[in-house]
């Protein structure tokens, strides 16, 4: 988690380092929500009101090479005295379009269900 201040009707800003840990380049797109993510029906979900806001020009399709970093701006802008929290997620893809290699751990395949 990260965490951060601001006076009532001041801003701050801060950012959000993330790493691309495969050996290739990769295609982000970074979402900014005021509820837990759902992975399932994904889009933002942050209210007009919501005193977070993500500050790039695009938020899908953004290229990070292999092993390279890229800082994620978020502005946060309190209206009133409370406490509020963001979740910030980075759903990433290869570049070339492959799948990801996946190999079938036999421990949990030869598991039963009985």
């Amino acid at each position: 988690p990260v965490i951060t201040n601001a006076e009532v009707g001041c801003n701050t800003t801060f950012f959000i380092a993330f790493r691309n840990p495969t050996d290739v380049p990769v295609l982000t797109d970074i979402h900014l929500t005021d509820t837990e993510p759902d992975f399932k029906l994904f889009d933002d979900k942050s209210t007009l009101e919501s005193p977070f806001t993500l500050l790039l020009k695009h938020r899908s399709d953004i290229h990070v090479g292999p092993k390279s970093t890229i800082e994620i701006p978020i502005n946060f802008f309190p209206p009133e005295m409370l406490k509020y929290s963001a979740y910030c997620s980075v759903i990433m893809r290869r570049e070339d379009g492959q799948q990801w290699p996946y190999t079938c751990n036999d421990k949990i395949s030869s598991l039963s269900t009985g």
